[in-house]
């Protein structure tokens, strides 16, 4: 009796709750504002819904793929960093650091950010069951094309919103939208639901190389499917994000034509899609380029502008590591005074560069880095360095094994990597949702492919 109710149990499980819970979980990073003045999402209330769900299964002894290497290990270290972050904030700063105008609250916010990876890391790993890599693969391939589908559905409303005003949908999605766009600035830069521009170039780019990942796979990519790409590549464009701009388009184009892939990475139906770029580009530029319809491409022609006295930087690298100069305070204009953002940064090394200064001593980060090192100094910033690090090695070893998975996941881990010098990629809303589930879906698959290699070795 026990051995029938023991099997049934097995079955029951083997039709794998991921498969339902992991997907919606994707859409419900795509949702509204449940709660615009408190600023609660969808995707919050589900993650903290199955929260408790979750430690039931640990409990129960639930096999998951949480409890296997990367997974442990990219859970455990992000939760040392909160907890020494949480320890700095309350063991309070020495008399010869200014003071910081944080209140609880912002502490609380700052706290939750954090909290809340390690929720939804736990939440993913525990849903996501350790069985046939096919099984987990289909998975993969699902939530891909959900991202790509509800993505070109945010890339219409973006570059519908240029030309009509979409106050009334974005609303529902974004707090304080009147704010985000009270200046020309914020008009220019279109991001749908998602609101702030690194939020929308981080998940471009994670769509984009997506799309890159399903056409390396395939024996066959139609026309529609390019399409498809281009826009996405279009959708992120209008955001001016830095990320997506300076991070996911130049991996995009290495992904794209690395060897490996089993269709040409240069066809006829590319060739036809860049010619009919051009000429809607010719068509629609000396509309689009007026202000008073888009100001975006005097926007995005300033991002290549250095200064008056050079119009143009001599290569990619140049613009890269002028970037990081002027985003860390390295270099002449990284005055304290006209940009708090950067000037913090060399303040922090000279009065805390071991412990940090605890949540929410500096209000606005757009850096993962500065994020990382200002609140919880170089012992936090080489934990979560290592957390980057790790999923770009796993990437590596999967690559040369052959797996597009390995290809992908390389890809991601340099996409947090090269994205984090811009914004917290990897605790920024709704976006991050979409890029620890691919990641932990990944890894998934990898202990699967390895325990299966290990039973057909004890047969």
């Amino acid at each position: 009796m026990a051995t029938h109710v023991r099997e049934g149990i097995g079955n029951i499980e083997g039709l794998g709750l991921g498969r339902f819970i992991i997907p919606l979980l994707v859409l419900s990073a795509f949702g509204p504002l449940l709660l615009p003045n408190l600023g609660l999402r969808l995707d919050q209330f589900f993650v903290y819904m199955l929260l408790p769900i979750a430690l039931g299964f640990v409990c129960v002894g639930r096999r998951s793929s949480l409890f296997r290497g990367p997974s442990l290990f990219i859970i455990g270290a992000f939760s040392f960093i909160t907890a020494w972050t949480l320890a700095v904030t309350f063991g309070g700063i020495s008399e010869n650091i200014v003071a910081s105008p944080r209140t609880n609250r912002d502490e609380w916010v700052a706290f939750e950010d954090y909290f809340y990876v390690i929720a939804l890391i736990f939440v993913i790993g525990e849903f996501v069951k350790i069985h046939n890599p096919e099984i987990i693969r289909n998975l993969i391939d699902k939530i891909c094309l959900i991202v790509i589908f509800i993505m070109c559905l945010n890339a219409l409303l973006s570059i519908a919103s240029i030309f009509i005003d979409l106050t009334q949908i974005i609303s529902l999605f974004v707090r304080d939208l009147d704010i985000a766009e009270d200046d020309l600035v914020g008009k220019a830069r279109k991001t749908g639901i998602f609101g702030a521009p690194s939020t929308a170039g981080f998940a471009y780019s994670i769509a984009i190389l997506i799309c890159t990942y399903v056409a390396r796979k395939s024996e066959k990519v139609p026309i529609w499917a390019y399409l498809v790409g281009v826009l996405i590549f279009v959708g992120g464009c209008v955001s001016i994000s830095k990320v997506f701009l300076i991070g996911g388009v130049p991996l995009f184009l290495v992904y794209w034509f690395s060897p490996g892939r089993r269709t040409p990475s240069i066809s006829w139906k590319v060739i036809v899609i860049i010619v009919g770029i051009i000429g809607v580009w010719l068509l629609t530029i000396d509309d689009l380029g007026n202000k008073e319809t888009w100001r975006g491409f005097y926007l995005i022609g300033d991002l290549f502008d250095p200064d008056p006295e050079q119009t143009t930087y001599s290569s990619f690298f140049d613009l890269f590591f002028r970037f990081i100069e002027i985003r860390y305070g390295l270099g002449a204009e990284a005055v304290w005074e006209e940009k708090p953002v950067v000037g913090v940064f060399p303040y922090v090394w000279d009065v805390a560069p071991i412990q940090g200064l605890g949540f929410a001593y500096f209000g606005i980060f757009d850096s993962a880095y500065m994020q990382i090192f200002i609140q919880g100094g170089l012992v936090s910033a080489i934990v979560y360095m290592s957390i980057l690090l790790t999923i770009i090695f796993i990437g590596l070893r999967e690559w040369t094994k052959g797996y597009e998975t390995g290809r992908f996941l390389t890809f991601l881990g340099m996409l947090a990597f090269l994205g984090g010098i811009g914004q917290p990629v990897i605790t920024i809303s709704r976006a991050n949702v979409l890029f620890w589930v691919l990641i932990l879906l990944i890894l998934a698959l990898r202990s699967a492919k390895i325990l299966r290699e290990n039973r057909l070795k004890n047969i």
